[in-house]
């Protein structure tokens, strides 16, 4: 059944299930997998975006630094 509240500014809406809670009481950290995956076709100027780490993200090939916001694991990106 594919959601029909889809929000203007979304190409699309995942379905996720916790895959590994191990570091979510010390680090507050989820490992998140995909169950589902629903896509609005008639939507023009999709852009793909990756997470690389560091508050780095990849932006249909150019990379966008938000590591300044990244405030809460700051001492993990020395």
């Amino acid at each position: 059944m594919q959601p029909t509240n889809l929000p203007c500014h979304s190409i699309g809406r995942q379905k996720w299930r916790v895959a590994d809670d191990g570091r979510a009481r010390r680090c507050n950290l989820w490992g998140l997998e995909v169950q589902r995956i629903w896509i609005d076709t008639a939507r023009k100027g999709t852009r793909l975006i990756h997470h690389q780490g560091d508050g780095r993200f990849n932006v249909d090939g150019d990379t966008l630094d938000l590591g300044e916001r990244m405030v809460k694991w700051r001492y993990l990106m020395q």
